[in-house]
């Protein structure tokens, strides 16, 4: 009797701490949702990501600076320690992909195909939370896991897949 009771009672601890679980994240999605759009990049009156490193945006002529700015995206997409696209996403060259996410790209569809306009993927990125309060893709800029600069040359890698 006594270790039913146990059992019963581990199993009803079990059900509230998987209960409150849920719960917080419906309250965090809840708090997301209230927040309103995803704050742009460069507003002065909002919070942007780390500040350490500032987005130059290549001129459209300078093919090699562009080039160079893709390569440093997929390096930064593919480090553990920063992007770590790969942990969901299989990509071009990417070793160990996850597939929690699409593949990038997903079915032969370009991402340009898939975002036509570039600032749509940057704001994905950013926090995809905006579109989806359900995703499991972290913010990287809201929460600052990249900064500005980080952030704008991996959206310049993805978005030339």
């Amino acid at each position: 009797m006594k270790q039913s009771l146990q059992r019963l009672l581990g199993t009803c601890v079990t059900a509230g701490v998987l209960g409150m679980a849920v719960a917080g994240q419906v309250a965090i999605a809840a708090e997301h949702q209230k927040a309103g759009p995803t704050p742009a990049i460069g507003n002065p009156s909002v919070s942007t990501p780390a500040q350490t490193e500032k987005y130059v945006k290549p001129t459209s002529g300078d093919a090699s600076s562009m080039a160079a700015r893709i390569e440093e995206g997929r390096k930064i997409a593919f480090d553990r320690s920063k992007g770590n696209c790969l942990a969901c996403h299989a990509l071009p060259g990417g070793d160990m992909p996850g597939n929690i996410g699409p593949a990038l790209p997903y079915e032969g569809i370009s991402m340009k195909q898939r975002f036509p306009k570039r600032e749509a993927l940057h704001a994905q990125v950013y926090n995809a939370m905006q579109n989806n309060p359900n995703t499991v893709m972290p913010p990287f800029g809201l929460h600052r896991i990249l900064t500005e600069d980080e952030l704008e040359k991996v959206v310049d890698y993805i978005w030339s897949l």
